[in-house]
């Protein structure tokens, strides 16, 4: 347990409206929880919390006791919690409300109730399982990814010694901790290296939902509590150019901030920069235990994801496929292949896995640089081949699309069709969209251009099925639903202009 440094125990650990902890008084409370936990025998315990020093605890007090703690994302709907619960085994519930029939029990920790479940027989996990995070995937249910002290361990020692130089002293947690990205870089890291960080209940934040964020909220939050570093999702990149462009302005605190969650356009991190704003991109893996690449101050080229932690190596298949190796990925939650020892890179077009040589099939796209700079182009399963037979990436363009302020989402459509259609919810006028698609398309090779776009009358969401819940498009899903509108774009060109787009 790496947190359990005691150097300094009177030095504040975590800050939240409701107070403060010591580093000590974290111990205690810690210890407290994992004695309970013992005398109720709990095997796998779900937690539903918002950002609050008592998520912290429950997490800590779970590795001291030996029990497996599943994470419950707030912004999964009632079907996928209701799924993790069943899926996953747990006996026992922390939450301020019960999903399902459960038996009450007295909860030691305030802002918590606890609920006792009646698992059916539960799944075997792979040795040494301390945690399981769900990932929401493109289709089906969210799927379990079981992870281990020693792996979670190998990759805050990796980012400890990445960024010890930068002394962060202020860490800021946004994202949801059930997030795993904000779980170990936004809780252990700074644990683990002495820093505070602070914990603020996502609503006071400006969040809600898997996507919804109020501008004034955050950017009022984030002058508030000061701090030195925070985690960004491309959407929350896009929202502080628009406040900084609209004469607002960040806190001169702030002097770190990686970004992750999906590819970001080269061309807004250097407007990033060109304003000032500390952001560096980073890619990251659940089977991992989050973060693979970091770009880092002194060490960074923009348009890559940076240099692999030093925990890791990286390599690229013949078919341009990433592969990871290092401290072992023990497997899912269901899988029955013992530790993937029989796994081949074929077998994980649709999900990660480790062949029996160590490599780690990561489902992306890539390319690493002769200075060790990886670049992440998009998945393997969603290339998209157009009816002239050219290969590309639907995340390369929707990545690009990023730069356009008058567009809030935009899903590309176009395999094995001759040129590509997008659905837009647009932010601003159409006039606007127009313009601003035409500056992307500038930037793109003719077969990547975007040719005509459907203005959407309400947005994607996690809560309308068209989303992941951590925001990614189910494509698929998306492409069924509009058939008959994506199919009237189509028509709308004739003949000629198609057989000009690739020529």
């Amino acid at each position: 347990m790496l947190y359990s440094n005691q150097e300094h125990a009177d030095q504040i650990c975590i800050d939240s409206p409701g107070g403060q902890l010591t580093r000590a008084e974290l111990a205690r409370q810690v210890q407290s929880c994992a004695d309970w936990l013992r005398q109720q025998s709990v095997q796998r315990l779900a937690l539903l919390a918002d950002n609050r020093p008592e998520w912290v605890v429950v997490d800590l007090a779970c590795r001291l006791a030996g029990v497996v703690l599943i994470p419950l994302p707030p912004f999964f709907s009632p079907r996928q919690l209701l799924h993790v619960l069943h899926d996953s085994g747990a006996d026992l519930l922390l939450s301020p409300q019960p999903l399902m029939p459960a038996e009450a029990i007295t909860c030691p920790l305030q802002q918590l109730q606890a609920w006792k479940l009646a698992p059916a027989t539960p799944a075997r996990l792979p040795a040494g399982t301390v945690k399981i995070t769900y990932t929401s995937g493109t289709t089906g249910n969210p799927k379990g990814v079981c992870l281990t002290d020693s792996l979670l361990d190998a990759v805050v020692l990796a980012l400890a010694d990445a960024v010890r130089p930068l002394q962060l002293q202020h860490h800021l947690c946004q994202l949801p901790l059930a997030v795993l990205l904000e779980n170990i870089a936004g809780v252990d890291l700074p644990l683990y290296l002495g820093a505070r960080l602070t914990l603020v209940p996502c609503q006071q934040l400006g969040f809600t939902g898997s996507s919804g964020l109020q501008p004034d909220l955050w950017l009022t939050a984030l002058h508030r509590y000061q701090p030195d570093s925070l985690l960004l999702l491309p959407q929350m990149l896009q929202l502080a150019l628009g406040l900084l462009a609209a004469g607002q302005q960040l806190p001169a605190s702030v002097r770190f901030m990686p970004v992750g969650g999906g590819k970001v356009a080269p061309l807004l991190l250097q407007q990033a920069r060109t304003l000032g704003l500390p952001v560096f991109e980073g890619y990251g893996l659940s089977e991992c235990a989050s973060v693979v690449a970091l770009n880092l101050p002194g060490a960074e080229k923009i348009g890559t994801v940076g240099k692999p932690l030093g925990h890791l190596q990286v390599r690229i298949s013949e078919q341009g496929e990433v592969l990871v190796k290092g401290q072992r990925f023990p497997g899912y939650l269901h899988d029955n292949r013992a530790d993937h020892q029989n796994a081949t890179t074929a077998d994980h077009t649709a999900s990660a896995g480790t062949s029996d040589d160590g490599w780690l099939a990561t489902g992306d796209l890539g390319q690493l640089d002769e200075e060790g700079y990886l670049t992440i182009s998009g998945r393997c399963k969603h290339v998209f081949i157009n009816s002239f037979g050219r290969n590309f990436s639907p995340e390369w363009i929707e990545a690009e699309a990023q730069t356009a302020p008058a567009i809030a989402q935009l899903v590309l459509m176009g395999d094995g069709r001759p040129f590509n259609v997008a659905l837009i919810t647009p932010r601003g006028t159409r006039q606007q969209v127009d313009a601003q698609l035409a500056a992307v398309n500038q930037r793109l090779p003719d077969y990547a251009r975007i040719h005509a776009w459907l203005a959407l009358e309400q947005p994607l969401s996690s809560d309308n099925g068209l989303l992941t819940a951590n925001g990614r498009p189910r494509r698929q899903l998306i492409g069924a639903h509009f058939a008959a509108e994506i199919d009237a774009l189509y028509e709308q060109f004739s003949a000629s202009e198609t057989s000009a787009v690739t020529h």
